[in-house]
């Protein structure tokens, strides 16, 4: 932890707090994106018509390349996080989060370049590899990236932050394993819903944890003043 607040005249800590904002515009952003996307692909789905299931070919295109561009700008806010000064622990793990972002934005490059193509309605999906992958380097970068800001937060001297981080880690590691869990018990309907149910929440829960770290922390780091009570 930092011995005083000189921390705070370094220059640098103006472009971190500028990529912890940009970072929070990316994930909020996808998110919101995500759920619009999967409610048009429920309606369609149960529409039972045809035609209107091979206008998920094309959203399925449009989905994948506005994802790629939200992909962009969390690199973007990455590589401005990334500049955090070094004496204060947190490069490490913030460079390897911009990096694992990079590997996840070439995947998804990699995944879309078969979408432009001639695909039926019952090839999407077929990237099982390339999905389950892109995953794994997804979960590896938000948790280097948490464990940036949880070092971050103990060397700014927020303690309150750093352990927010923390859970944020907890709740999603929890919601991980609950998920694999219903790979395993998915054919029992009463354990399945259970399992489910309680992984969303927890997910929604680490979302909302999240997205309220990044603005706490982006906060602290110009020497502003934290979010009101009521949302801390």
């Amino acid at each position: 932890m930092a011995q005083d607040n000189d921390w705070a005249q370094d220059e640098s800590w103006g472009t971190v707090a500028s990529g912890l904002r940009i970072y929070f515009s990316y994930a909020l952003m996808t998110v919101v994106f995500g759920l619009i996307v999967a409610l048009i692909s429920y309606a369609i789905a149960s529409s039972g018509s045809y035609k209107a299931m091979k206008s998920l070919i094309t959203l399925t295109r449009v989905a994948a390349a506005i994802g790629i561009g939200l992909s962009i700008l969390g690199i973007v806010g990455l590589n401005k996080i990334s500049r955090i000064p070094d004496h204060s622990g947190a490069r490490g793990a913030a460079t390897g989060a911009l990096i694992l972002s990079v590997i996840g934005l070439i995947i998804g490059i990699i995944t879309l370049v078969p979408l432009l193509g001639d695909i039926r309605v019952r090839d999407l999906g077929s990237n099982g590899l390339w999905d389950i992958l892109a995953r794994i380097v997804g979960l590896a970068q938000i948790f280097t990236l948490l464990g940036a800001l949880k070092a971050t937060a103990e060397y700014i001297g927020r303690q309150d932050l750093s352990r927010q981080a923390v859970t944020v880690m907890l709740l999603i590691g929890v919601a991980v394993i609950l998920f694999l869990m219903l790979l395993l018990v998915g054919r029992i309907p009463v354990m399945a819903l259970l399992l489910g149910l309680t992984a969303l929440g927890l997910v929604i829960w680490a979302l909302v944890a999240f997205l309220v770290l990044l603005s706490r922390l982006a906060r602290a780091v110009t020497k502003d003043v934290s979010l009101p009570e009521q949302f801390s």
